[in-house]
């Protein structure tokens, strides 16, 4: 049973979507501030966090960014207001979805399923990927690097395996857009620079003199070929 942590500060909304959820035969836990979101991540081990950006505290943005610092769980972003700049803000910050309300309790169900699986969706059955150091098996979503284990979130490792899986080819924004939204990730053209920043930050030694994960102004990003 899928264990789902909702970060709501409003009480009853809280209620009505974890009453739903365990209606639905998921496990929930409830927060309804940003310090404990992070907390009960570390202690309960959820399998899916539904953050809202307004809470008291710390922001679901800056929660997101702490859990991000030690964990790849899926977040899903709730956001009142639905404007592209609190959504890049939340992929900046490394949550994996967003829903804009009011929603629709079947489509958040329906979007927790899709993060859930979403690593069943893409998992090809193929030997690893190697480059530069640089290992990446996709059944089991790992990356190695000089010998040193990376942590990714799921998109992030997918995004990353196209790039080892073809060096030096250049993709555009609408490329990687393609590419993404073909695994069922709801990826947006400003957001595409966020995860590519992210990514940097994880590979790079240098994030803002890449070596690897390389820009071409006016064409988009490729791995280096050497």
């Amino acid at each position: 049973m899928p264990k789902i942590l909702v970060v709501e500060d409003q009480p009853r909304m809280r209620k009505i979507a974890a009453d739903y959820l365990v209606s639905r035969n998921f496990e929930v836990i409830e927060s309804g501030e940003g310090l404990s979101a992070v907390r009960k991540v570390r202690e309960e081990n959820p399998d899916l966090v539904v953050l809202d950006v307004m809470l008291p505290g710390i922001d679901g943005i800056e929660a997101a960014r702490r859990i991000r610092s030690f964990s790849t769980i899926p977040i899903i972003m709730l956001t009142a207001r639905g404007e592209e700049e609190d959504i890049l803000k939340g992929f900046q910050a490394g949550t994996n979805d967003y829903m804009v309300k009011p929603f629709s309790l079947r489509e958040l169900e329906a979007r927790i399923y899709a993060a859930l699986n979403r690593k069943d969706h893409h998992v090809e059955k193929k030997q690893s990927v190697e480059h530069l150091g640089f290992s990446a098996d996709p059944a089991l979503r790992i990356l190695v690097k000089d010998g040193r284990e990376l942590q990714l979130t799921e998109l992030q490792f997918q995004l990353l395996l196209l790039f080892l899986k073809h060096p030096g080819k250049i993709f555009s924004r609408d490329d990687i857009i393609r590419y993404l939204k073909s695994g069922q990730y709801d990826v947006l053209e400003r957001t595409v620079d966020a995860h590519i920043k992210n990514i940097r930050k994880i590979i790079e030694d240098d994030p803002a003199r890449p070596q690897y994960l390389r820009t071409r102004w006016g064409a988009g990003y490729y791995f280096s070929r050497e």
